[in-house]
């Protein structure tokens, strides 16, 4: 749980952006819009991806946790998920109605199930604003 923002990035495909409203410690989430084609038979063959450069953007602020409306931030062989466990940042992958909170602050708390021995979870994440 923290302090989370959602950065809006739709139309890109290659994810690059100013991270100047990011501090240390936010849960970044990016509004891609990417969610809306989960139908689409090649959903998983053309979700947006992270840069190297946002990605060590986003390690070099020192954040807690990344994710985005589509399957993954990169695709293989993985290297920015590589690179953020090595920093203890955790992925959240398929998020879902980010719109309403592009460009906002808010709390943000992230409640994986617990699984013995898994390397992921499903999980319920929550946005409370102040409006």
């Amino acid at each position: 749980m923290g302090e989370g923002i959602v950065i809006d990035v739709r139309g890109q495909k290659e994810i690059e952006t100013n991270l100047n409203s990011v501090k240390k410690g936010d849960i970044v989430f990016f509004l891609t819009s990417h969610s809306d084609k989960v139908y689409d038979k090649d959903y998983f063959d053309t979700n947006p991806v992270l840069t190297a450069k946002t990605a060590q953007g986003l390690v070099d602020k020192k954040i807690k946790i990344v994710g985005l409306d589509a399957p993954t931030p990169d695709n293989a062989p993985y290297t920015l998920h590589k690179l953020f466990f090595k920093h203890d940042i955790l992925i959240v992958e398929n998020l879902v109605k980010l719109k309403d909170l592009a460009g906002k602050r808010f709390q943000c708390y992230v409640l994986p199930l617990k699984i013995k021995d898994g390397d992921g979870a499903p999980c319920r994440v929550i946005g409370i604003t102040n409006d």
